[in-house]
């Protein structure tokens, strides 16, 4: 840029020495030859100077034009090598990257496919589950409906409950009670209890199961208190009354049974029980009085383990007796066996008496049997056997 304003500056300097070189020469009438000489020379130098200004003007144009296209090559060169680097490094540190995002994706997406299976899975479990649930709670309104609302229902509950407990106290069916065996009182009337317990020494215990729902639940269904008090009221006169009833039934005195003079009154629901029982402090004496004992759950098992025990305690003594039994007729045998034996010594020894004295009658004494015999053999009697030496000898010594 430099060079382009002083070749600006010569060719206004020489225009201008021009135009002032003419305006003097038009101003003066006349001039000298040695003046226009020398501005004719001095123009042609400045014309000289601004041909070489214009060619090194040109040159140095041309030197610039190859400069800009040289530092443009380097600079697309040095640019296209740094994109190429750039690109290396980018892909270098984004590679790594990149395989993270993928195995991030596939690990997502593998975890997005067993969540999805146990998705499945568990809608299908919950739906199973929601059914059963359904079903039970439609089998425990079903139950709830018949227990309150048929007395036939709720025995034979109960009585499906009481046979339980007996079962998980260790006693067994058709050994140690027996359930709705049918019996004829001496007035002739037909009953029928819901268990007979077995006990040692041919005796039993009767047990009769009874349910009381409706006001109990009730009781607990509603909040106002008033309300419950009269439903509590129901349900202990309800509590009463199974004793009454079971109380006319009169089961001890079955001739078919051996029974203490009360029975046992089952009630299986536990907080039923204990709610009559609490709130009516003479419900336990005045069952007493009609020869019935109550019974919930917990009182239930105790006693049947007693009788269990009894039972075992019985098993013991009974093997206790046979064993005595047993042992008493062994030992008669055994006696025996050793009376024989020495009856069969007493007859060894006799035969053994006999035998000796057999032989010495045969083998001593002058002419005794057994050397004539051997003598007849020695005359030259043909025979295949020889007498045993030991009694050839005994009968020489003898002899």
């Amino acid at each position: 840029m430099e060079i382009e304003f002083l070749l600006i500056g010569v060719v206004l300097g020489a225009v201008i020495a021009w135009f002032v070189a003419k305006s003097k020469f038009l101003n003066k009438e006349a001039i000298s030859v040695e003046e226009h000489i020398k501005i004719t020379s001095q123009l042609a130098s400045k014309e000289t100077e601004l041909h070489e200004l214009q060619s090194r003007y040109s040159e140095e144009k041309e030197k610039d034009n190859k400069f800009e296209n040289i530092a443009e090559k380097i600079l697309t060169a040095q640019s296209k090598a740094l994109m190429v680097d750039n690109k290396t490094h980018l892909q270098e540190t984004l590679n790594p990257l990149k395989d993270k995002i993928t195995e991030f994706q596939n690990k997502a997406e593998t975890i997005h496919r067993e969540n999805l299976k146990e998705t499945t899975i568990l809608k299908e479990q919950i739906g199973l589950f929601s059914k059963l649930n359904e079903q039970m709670s439609k089998d425990a309104t079903n139950l709830t409906k018949a227990l309150k609302g048929e007395t036939k229902t709720q025995g034979g509950w109960g009585e499906m409950i009481l046979e339980s407990v007996l079962e998980k106290s260790g006693l067994i069916k058709n050994i140690h009670f027996r359930t709705q065996e049918s019996m004829t009182s001496e007035g002739g009337r037909r009953l029928q209890p819901d268990v007979i317990i077995n006990l040692p020494e041919n005796k039993h215990i009767v047990i009769d199961s009874k349910v009381s729902l409706v006001a109990y639940d009730k009781f607990w269904a509603t909040e106002n208190e008033s309300e419950k008090v009269v439903l509590l009221k129901e349900h202990i006169n309800s509590v009463r009354n199974h004793v009454k009833e079971l109380s006319k039934k009169n089961y001890q005195s079955l001739y078919q049974i051996n029974a203490p003079d009360f029975v046992l009154m089952f009630i299986p629901i536990e907080p039923a029980y204990l709610l009559a029982l609490n709130n009516d402090l003479e419900l336990w004496a005045f069952a007493y009085e009609y020869n019935v004992i109550i019974l919930g759950p917990t009182n239930l098992i105790p006693t049947l383990r007693l009788i269990n025990n009894l039972w075992k305690t019985q098993s013991q003594n009974v093997n206790a007796l046979e064993i005595a039994r047993q042992s008493g007729e062994l030992y008669d045998k055994f006696v025996g066996f050793i009376t024989d034996l020495v009856d069969i010594g007493k007859k060894i020894d006799s035969a053994k008496e006999n035998y000796e004295e057999a032989i010495k009658k045969i083998s001593t004494g002058k002419g005794n049997l057994l050397n004539r015999v051997e003598n007849i053999k020695k005359l030259g009697a043909k025979s295949t056997k020889a007498i045993p030496s030991v009694l050839l000898e005994g009968s020489k010594e003898v002899e």
